[in-house]
């Protein structure tokens, strides 16, 4: 004869607390303005709360194993089935974000967050977690991302227009030359005899200035563009050289020793190019302004790139022997609108640190013992 076990009544008053605490979250979870779901054991979706189904306007069947994932944006579906699936084979709690679409047809921002739930006794039951409408926010941090690189590009612009002067004189150097470089290899074809070697050389000399103003123009036409920033793998010694062009020209209008001094080997950072050529060109900019009152054949700015592997940076430095900050406005000098200049707008610095914070780095004025301002920026290294 078979035996039939019973529980005893401490189990049977054990379970029926179980169960009256399920069916109280049930009730909760229903009622509630946080969108909730949970899965079983083999992943697949077993339940969601009235403000999914609210939300999507879809019946629980037509969102029941993985049919809640019909429902996310096309773009965002293999990525975060990819992040659930992982989480869930570990075992571990996740957080994700995507778009969900709405009863309307809309897709909406959503911060999803689950963790593996389990009974009483320690068995893994599956995930519990919760999803919640993140558009608004979305929408806030794109419109300040969009007015952040508008003030950068008219910080761009107002720079460029303290060059023109400059501009001129360097797209007029190479313009004269490769005028002056024609005219001669016309007059040695012309000979009697001509002089072929001449006539090759200066063609060379002709190809060497265009390329110098065609590469001039393009740095100009990437500083005047409005573009979102792109977080690629730089080389800071490439990108030094293409702003120097300019910064070089400035310098030597205004009676300034300018050196840039590049890493022995090419430093590769995490940045934007476009991005870090502005924040130098502000930086030397500034740094040329603080020697104004600098007798004219002792001033000296310096530009370097160096690696920095233990701190895992490549770094910018721009020094100058200038008046220097005092102690007293070290720590507003990044602040918006602040300045020591007469007649400045107190934004070259603040959008420096914007910039610089918005490419993972870091900016700042570094104690030193020489005379003057030296600024440093730093940037992750890129893994090679």
């Amino acid at each position: 004869m078979t035996s039939i076990s019973q529980k005893s009544p401490e189990q049977t008053q054990r379970d029926r607390v179980i169960l009256d605490g399920e069916e109280r979250y049930r009730q909760l979870a229903e009622i509630a303005p946080m969108m909730t779901w949970m899965s079983g054991t083999d992943k697949l979706c077993i339940y969601l709360n009235r403000s999914w189904l609210d939300f999507t306007g879809l019946p629980l069947s037509a969102h029941l194993g993985n049919g809640w994932a019909d429902s996310l944006h096309p773009d965002d579906r293999l990525r975060s089935m990819q992040i659930y699936v992982d989480a869930f084979d570990l075992r571990k709690d996740f957080k994700m974000e995507y778009r969900l679409r709405r009863y309307d047809g809309a897709y909406r921002w959503m911060f999803v967050m689950g963790a593996p739930r389990y009974s009483s006794e320690g068995n893994f039951e599956g995930y519990i977690g919760s999803c919640a409408d993140i558009s608004d926010r979305k929408e806030i941090e794109s419109e300040r991302i969009k007015l952040r690189e508008l003030i950068a590009q008219l910080n761009r612009t107002s720079s460029m227009g303290q060059l023109s002067a400059s501009l001129a004189h360097e797209l007029a150097q190479p313009l004269a030359a490769i005028l002056s470089n024609a005219q001669a290899a016309a007059r040695y074809a012309n000979m009697s005899s001509p002089n072929m070697t001449q006539i090759r050389e200066a063609l060379a000399e002709i190809v060497a200035d265009d390329r110098r103003a065609h590469a001039f123009v393009q740095t100009m036409r990437s500083m005047f563009q409005k573009k979102r920033l792109s977080i690629v793998s730089l080389n800071l010694n490439r990108c030094v050289v293409e702003i120097s062009r300019i910064i070089l020209v400035d310098a030597a209008r205004r009676g300034v020793d300018a050196q840039v001094n590049l890493a022995s080997d090419d430093v590769y950072v995490m940045g934007d190019c476009v991005a870090m050529q502005q924040i130098i060109l502000n930086l030397a900019n500034n740094g040329m302004d603080a020697l104004q009152h600098v007798r004219a054949n002792a001033r000296r700015l310096r530009i370097s790139v160096k690696a920095q592997p233990k701190e895992n940076v490549g770094s910018i430095i721009v020094e100058d022997n200038g008046a220097g900050v005092a102690e007293e406005n070290r720590e507003k000098l990044f602040g918006p609108f602040y300045t020591t200049k007469e007649g400045g707008l107190g934004l070259g610095l603040s959008i420096c640190r914007s910039l610089v914070e918005s490419l993972g780095g870091r900016i700042a004025l570094v104690h030193h013992s020489g005379p003057g301002a030296l600024f440093q920026v730093d940037l992750p290294l890129a893994q090679r």
